[in-house]
């Protein structure tokens, strides 16, 4: 179960890691790469027992070398539904002159027994008071999303407060289907491009992706150049998992008006259909556009490493680890740890992930390997993984990779060295004891 927020099409949506999505609102300024505000939110999570504690630490969190944050004000409000929600100022400090590096809005939603958090960035608080209207009513609108809970999760969590459902600003069937009918009304009398995709971004919320197509489309024929058009296409082409017919859309749109959005997204698409080549080319395109954007670096270091070009690959990731380690933008505060390689075992796919954020315990872990199947294009982590992992003691040793097989309750050193072998060796050792494990975990 996860935080449900709505946002404008002005914004970028992705996802990141951990369950968290990242929500961009680009500069509107020619020539800016930084964005105007950024929100990370993720997962539901059990309520902490103490959340005064809890609220203090996530708004002090994440913060660089040198820096400090420094409470602001509080406000406890609620939410379009009636849900407890706390807002809480914070403002990311450098140097004796307090030199402003991030202004952060933290939200923190109650639920029942549950809890989720929402963190808004911007540079500064003359831009975070820009949108701070915005802000507010995508926060204001925050709710539970139950996808995939059981159903008695889902008549708890409906509302808290009825009377309230009226006002919500997440729009229901039955809210959608009457502003539907209001927008074909005035199609009836004044057929026009805008109207029409009006039309469309109502049926994808509808999930009704193929007729989606179909008003997109008749928007394109009163008029071809409309950009956002032909990029909602392939967002509806994208939903049906038509991936070539996306791209295509997609294609057309960057045609128009190059954005790094929609070039990403085509290298997205080209990954899905295991075109490694081009999807490389579209991110690297897209990392033109946008040179700070770490998910489309990241992408790029899969990409390398689907192509078997490993020391690529491990040159991409120092390149990203320095960068990551020495950024201010906020975009790249909610990266702990990443997938940079995916390749196929013995009937399951193994994810391979390096850890960035380490703790500072003298034991951590640098590298995970984790078996995954699939089903039905859901994932399924299976119950046993390969680290890779150094400590202090390892290090002073001279040996600081230690690899380790942990599955269940069993913790087993497999090996020591100073230098790890060729990565294509890893993956080949990696799955011999994979295979070795989940044979002996099923029996």
């Amino acid at each position: 179960m996860r935080l449900a927020l709505q946002f404008s099409p002005s914004w970028i949506v992705k996802e990141a890691p951990d369950g968290q999505q990242v929500a961009v609102l680009p500069a509107t300024t020619q020539g800016h790469s930084m964005p105007r505000a950024i929100v990370t939110f993720g997962l539901i999570v059990v309520k902490p027992d103490e959340p005064l504690e809890w609220q203090k630490h996530v708004a002090a969190s994440d913060v660089p070398a040198g820096a400090r944050i420094r409470i602001g004000r509080t406000l406890d409000h609620t939410t379009t539904t009636g849900w407890p929600l706390r807002l809480v100022e914070a403002t990311m400090l450098r140097g004796d002159r307090d030199e402003v590096i991030e202004v952060r809005l933290c939200a923190f939603f109650t639920f029942l027994e549950h809890a989720a958090v929402a963190i808004a960035r911007a540079p500064d608080m003359a831009s975070l008071d820009a949108v701070g209207s915005e802000l507010l009513a995508i926060l204001s609108g925050g709710r539970p999303d139950w996808s995939g809970a059981t159903t008695w999760v889902s008549a708890l969590w409906e509302v808290p407060d009825a009377s309230t459902r009226a006002t919500s600003r997440m729009r229901t069937p039955e809210q959608l289907a009457m502003t539907l009918h209001e927008v074909d009304a005035k199609l009836a009398t004044t057929p026009t491009a805008t109207l029409h995709v009006a039309r469309g971004q109502i049926l994808l919320e509808l999930k009704r992706p193929d007729d989606a197509v179909v008003a997109f489309a008749a928007a394109c024929m009163l008029d071809e150049s409309l950009e956002i058009a032909h990029y909602l296409t392939g967002v509806a082409y994208g939903e049906q998992d038509r991936h070539s017919d996306a791209i295509a859309a997609w294609q057309r749109a960057n045609a128009l008006k190059p954005r790094a959005d929609t070039t990403y997204n085509i290298g997205l698409a080209q990954f899905f259909l295991k075109e490694f080549e081009p999807a490389l080319e579209s991110f690297r395109a897209a990392r033109q556009l946008d040179p700070g954007d770490f998910m489309t670096m990241r992408k790029e270091i899969q990409c390398l490493y689907a192509l078997g070009r490993f020391e690529a690959g491990q040159a991409s990731q120092v390149t990203f680890r320095e960068r990551w380690q020495v950024t201010a933008d906020p975009r790249a505060r909610f990266i702990d740890e990443y997938v940079f390689d995916q390749f196929d075992g013995d009937g399951f796919v193994v994810h391979a992930t390096e850890i960035l954020r380490r703790p500072s315990s003298s034991t951590y872990t640098l590298l995970v390997f984790q078996p995954i199947a699939v089903h039905d294009h859901h994932e399924h982590p299976l119950p046993a993984t390969v680290t890779v992992e150094t400590s202090d003691e390892a290090q002073a040793a001279g040996t600081p990779f230690v690899i380790c097989l942990r599955a269940g309750e069993r913790y087993q050193v497999i090996g020591a060295s100073a230098t790890l072998p060729p990565y294509e060796e890893t993956r080949r050792e990696v799955i011999r004891v994979l295979v070795s494990a989940l044979q002996a975990a099923a029996h």
